[in-house]
């Protein structure tokens, strides 16, 4: 069965695909290759493949081993070379698969080239190779063997295998020479007849399948039988031709074929090449009888459809169209029945019977159209109503152009009109029917054309502009657009003679004018060319025409717009000028009379019209000479500032503005004009109204509060306008805005500034003021003290400038500058300013004696102190306001503390020696004793003369002081030496003695902290001398003075309880 197969297997690889002796209709002829049912590869499996490898193997060894000659040998040699063959198959249909697989990934991956791909047949080539090297020696060492025929084929079938086919064919010539009987006779003949066929030898060709002919039994009879057929066909003998195919169809019909499904390809294919046959031999009525017959009604058809082609190529055009008639009648719904209604639209043309054709059209459209009975009955096959609508689009197309060409060659008389009659049809009928088909861009404009050429213009002006619009850089849209304008200007025309068309009623008259329909549609058509080609030669003209257009109609906004377009095409001519002139000033006419009747919202659109104008004209290179610019940008400079003017004027905002005791806060309409006037300044930082209109800003913004932006706007003004009237008060304003957000510092450099430029200004003085106060509550302390300077030297008759002097010195302590501050504070005392204060001088004196004091200089501490008590000795009575008897207080306390301080610090501490006898020891403490006592009565004398000045605080400081004497006296006391000499009864007893003493010091010690409290209660001051007190008397008298207490939440914040704490705990 396998050696079967490589019959057909030798065939296919033999051959080429080339096909030879078509003719117009080319169609494929059939290989023997092609009638080959198995599939080799599924047959072949891998089952077999390792059962062929294991024969191989088994072969190759037993014709190493075994000692054998003849045909034994051969017989071995053979079917070992078969072997090989097989394999080489099966490696073949691998190599294949692989290629296939790569192929496929490489044609679905962008970028990879298929063309440049081959199968790698290395592994076949090398079987395959084996195979005809045995089956070489087998013919050259055993030619005598029996089966020498076969090895000859199947040589000749390798050779096919491996592309060689010119060795194959030199083979089956061989076998058919020397192997007449042979079995493989008709395969060599067919093989050797393929090989001529495909090389355009029809004659060898036909001689090598006569012979296969003979051979009625071989399974190649049928094809042999086809392949005569086809050969008398190209050597145009038709007669033999069909008879010959009508041979192979009996054949095939007949059952002789084993293979069913060979028999149906054969018998098919050769019914396909009879139509051919029986078409180009002419033979109509045979064949429509012969097919009939046979019930193979679609034969029929084929051959109508081919003879139907023939005739139309011969000029027999009425038949042509009777066939093609006949065909669309035999099924009026096939899907190729819109191809033959065209082939009839192409005849009657050629026959030159143009209404015909017009008709005919009319036909393929409601015959075939997307409405029709075909287009629902073939709804299921959307290429094919597809395919028709290309048929009529394709139709209409050359009936519409073809007779168009052919009137205006004509150019006039009745043919000529008749012919233009008929290209008008079939182009309305195409914008009609197809407005989007593939050619209704170049239908439309031809169209149009022709409706011009028939003088129907308002239609000829639609078509045109729908060219253009359709595609506006077409091949024909600029001729388009050019002549919908002139389509507009006649039909313009004949509105004028019907006095359809409005006009000024005096050159006064700015009411706009309405437009009548052409004057519309011509506006529409000069806008358009204009602006689809602004570079075109006509476009500034036809552009003037436009803005002329809407001047006479007083649409002088839609005339500006235009004008600014033709100028900008052609700047340097007179007319632009001209007409930028005339344009503006009607604007600004407009735009002023609308603004004094308080028509705001009409002036604001006047004032943007004008604005965009006069800039456009102003911007343009070349438009106008040196007087006509400076023009141009005051109107522009107007327009930008009144057109922002305006626009307040008329909204809510404005009203608001002017009304007392509004809130402007965030007032959108405030701050639009805001914004406005901040933007002129930008465009004309220039402008003499600029300083002006900046300021203006400046308080809209203040006004609604936004203060980032009046800070920037008063920035702006400072920075650009130093020379305007509101320069100064700018800086003003910008040192209390930054004052207003906490930026002292900024605030401070500001009111420097104002103070260097204009100490006199009426800000100036406070602003410079404040400045050192900032400067000392920032920490710069140098620059508060030069800054107080300056004001005392600039304004030394202000009122603030004695406060001012005795504060530098404070600032100087406040920032740890001491000696500065004592230098200062010293030199005030001393030399004070003239009518400065009595308080100031003595705050002068205090300050400097509590600097000694913290310098631990007692001495001069003492001095200092005495000195400033004597200076209040010297003051009258109406002298002693209530703060200078608190400074005299203050220093005469201060003196006390100096002078109490020996006795807080003295003992009771006995002898200094450890053996002193009971004599020295008494003499000792006698001593220390009165020293003690008589310290204590000067402290309390001291002290009382403060309580006796009535100094506040300081009342209360003495009465805390005389307490702690007491206190401290008792302490003493307690803690004084006792005796060595004392027997321990007596030890005990003066112990009794000391307890008792101090208990009535201690007495009085908590006399005078109760005393402080009163005063304090009294005075309503609560200080650390109270504090004292207070803990005092608490440790002293615990039942009596409890210490502070407060509710304190629990850690976890759930409950409270109450947690004594003492005051100053409470502090911490």
């Amino acid at each position: 069965m396998f050696r079967l197969l490589l019959t057909g297997i030798a065939v296919q690889l033999l051959l080429s695909p080339a096909v030879f002796a078509q003719k117009k209709e080319t169609r494929r002829v059939l290989r023997s290759s092609e009638l080959a049912q198995e599939d080799i590869a599924a047959k072949y499996n891998e089952a077999a493949h390792q059962e062929n490898l294991n024969a191989i193997k088994q072969y190759e060894e037993f014709l190493k081993s075994a000692e054998m000659e003849g045909d034994q040998k051969a017989e071995l040699m053979f079917r070992l070379a078969e072997k090989y063959f097989e394999e080489g198959k099966f490696e073949y249909n691998i190599e294949m698969e692989a290629y296939q697989k790569t192929y496929d990934d490489c044609f679905n991956t962008p970028g990879c080239d298929v063309t440049t791909m081959e199968a790698d047949h290395e592994k076949s080539r090398k079987w395959q190779k084996k195979a005809i090297r045995l089956y070489t020696t087998v013919l050259s060492s055993y030619p005598q063997y029996p089966r020498a025929d076969e090895v000859l084929w199947f040589l000749g079938s390798a050779y096919a295998e491996t592309k060689q086919p010119d060795k194959a064919v030199r083979q089956f010539v061989r076998l058919t020479q020397s192997y007449t009987d042979s079995r493989y006779i008709a395969d060599a003949y067919v093989s050797i007849g393929e090989y001529y066929f495909d090389r355009n030898n029809a004659f060898k060709a036909l001689k090598a399948y006569k012979q296969a002919t003979r051979f009625q039994n071989s399974e190649q009879y049928g094809f042999a039988l086809y392949k005569l057929a086809w050969c008398y066909y190209n050597v145009q003998e038709y007669g033999e031709a069909i008879e010959h195919m009508k041979q192979v169809v009996t054949f095939s019909s007949s059952g002789s074929e084993a293979n069913s499904k060979k028999r149906i390809t054969l018998q098919e294919e050769a019914l396909k090449d009879l139509v051919r046959f029986f078409a180009d031999a002419g033979e109509m009525e045979e064949a429509e009888d012969y097919f009939n017959k046979l019930g193979r009604e679609e034969l029929v058809m084929n051959m109508l459809k081919r003879l139907a082609g023939m005739y139309f190529e011969q000029g027999k055009f009425e038949e042509s169209v009777k066939t093609y008639r006949r065909l669309i009648s035999k099924d009026p719904n096939s899907v190729k029945n819109p191809g033959y209604q065209n082939e009839i639209i192409q005849s009657y043309r050629r026959m030159g019977r143009k209404q015909d054709a017009i008709d005919e059209v009319g036909r393929l459209l409601k015959d075939y159209g997307k409405q029709s009975a075909w287009a629902q009955s073939n709804s299921s096959n959307p290429d094919a109503v597809k395919k028709a609508a290309d048929h009529i689009e394709r139709a209409l197309y050359d009936v519409a152009t073809s007779y168009h060409n052919e009137a205006r060659k004509l150019g006039t008389g009745r043919q000529a009109e008749e012919t233009y009659r008929l290209a008008e049809s079939a182009y309305r009928t195409y914008i009609t029917e197809l407005p989007n088909g593939k050619n209704a861009y170049v239908m439309r404009n031809n169209f149009a054309e022709i409706l011009y050429d028939l003088k129907k213009y308002d239609e000829a002006y639609v078509q045109y502009m729908a060219v253009v619009a359709a595609d506006p850089q077409g091949q024909h849209s600029l001729n388009g657009a050019d002549s919908a304008i002139i389509c507009a200007y006649k039909m313009k025309e004949k509105e004028a003679k019907e006095g359809k068309i409005q006009k000024r009623k005096s050159d006064t008259d700015i009411e706009p004018l309405e437009l009548s329909e052409w004057e519309t549609k011509l506006l529409e058509s000069l806008d358009n060319f204009g602006k689809i080609y602004p570079n075109h030669k006509d476009a500034i003209q036809y552009l003037t025409e436009s803005a002329d257009l809407l001047f006479e109609k007083n649409r002088l906004d839609e005339a500006s717009e235009r004008f600014r377009q033709v100028i900008a095409m052609n700047p340097k001519s007179k007319q632009a000028m001209r007409a930028a002139i005339q344009i503006t000033e009607a604007l600004a006419f407009r735009a002023k009379s609308k603004a004094t009747s308080e028509d705001f919202k009409q002036a604001v659109s006047d004032y943007k019209a004008l604005k965009e104008t006069s800039k456009a004209f102003y911007d343009q290179k070349g438009l106008g000479n040196s007087k006509f610019k400076k023009d141009m940008f005051e109107y522009y400079q107007l327009a930008y500032l009144q057109l922002i003017d305006m626009t307040f004027k008329s909204s809510p905002g404005f009203a608001l503005y002017n009304t007392e005791g509004s809130d402007l806060k965030d007032n959108n309409d405030v701050r639009a004009a805001a914004n406005g006037f901040r933007d002129y300044v930008d465009a004309f930082p220039e402008a003499e109204n600029a300083p002006n209109v900046l300021n203006t800003s400046a308080v809209y913004y203040y006004k609604i509060k936004d203060m980032a932006k009046t800070m920037e706007t008063r920035h702006l003004m400072i920075d650009k306008y130093p020379t305007s009237k509101y320069y100064i008060d700018h800086i003003a304003e910008l040192g209390y805005a930054y004052e207003t957000i906490a930026d002292f510092e900024t605030a401070s450099q500001w009111y420097e500034k104002l103070f260097e430029i204009d100490k006199e200004h009426a800000s100036a003085k406070d602003a410079f003021y404040t400045a050192s106060l900032f400067r000392e509550s920032l920490g710069q302390w140098e620059q508060a003290i030069a800054n107080k300077e300056k004001y005392i030297q600039a304004y030394p008759e202000d009122e603030r400038v004695l406060g001012m002097k005795i504060d530098i010195p404070k600032v100087y302590q406040k920032f740890d500058q001491i000696d500065k501050a004592k230098s200062a504070y010293n030199n005030f005392q001393k030399n004070p300013p003239k009518d400065a204060p009595i308080e100031f001088v003595f705050f002068a004196r205090m300050k400097y004696g509590e600097i000694l004091r913290d310098e631990n200089r007692p001495d001069r501490l003492d001095k200092h102190w005495d000195m400033v008590l004597k200076q209040f000795e010297k003051l009258d009575e109406e002298k002693m306001t209530p703060q200078m008897k608190v400074f005299k207080a203050e220093a005469a306390f201060e003196r006390a503390i100096y002078s109490s301080q020996k006795y807080m610090d003295s003992k009771i501490s006995g002898p200094s020696s450890s053996s002193a006898s009971q004599k020295s020891i008494d003499r000792a403490l006698k001593k220390q004793l009165k020293v003690k006592t008589e310290g204590l009565q000067k402290t309390e004398e001291k002290y009382n003369e403060v309580i006796a000045i009535g100094g506040g605080e300081w009342t209360l400081a003495a009465v805390v002081q005389i307490g702690r004497a007491y206190d401290n006296y008792a302490q003493t006391i307690q803690n004084s030496y006792i005796p060595t000499y004392l027997s321990e009864d007596q030890k005990e007893l003066y112990n009794m003695q000391l307890e008792d003493r101090t208990y009535q010091y201690q007495q009085k010690a908590i006399a005078y902290y109760q005393k402080a409290l009163e005063v304090a209660f009294e005075l309503n001051l609560y200080n650390e001398t109270t504090a004292f007190a207070t803990r005092r008397l608490g440790e002293l008298r615990p039942e009596e003075y409890q210490p502070l207490t407060e509710d304190l939440l629990d850690p976890n914040y759930l409950s409270t309880q109450i947690r004594s704490r003492t005051f100053f705990e409470t502090l911490e």
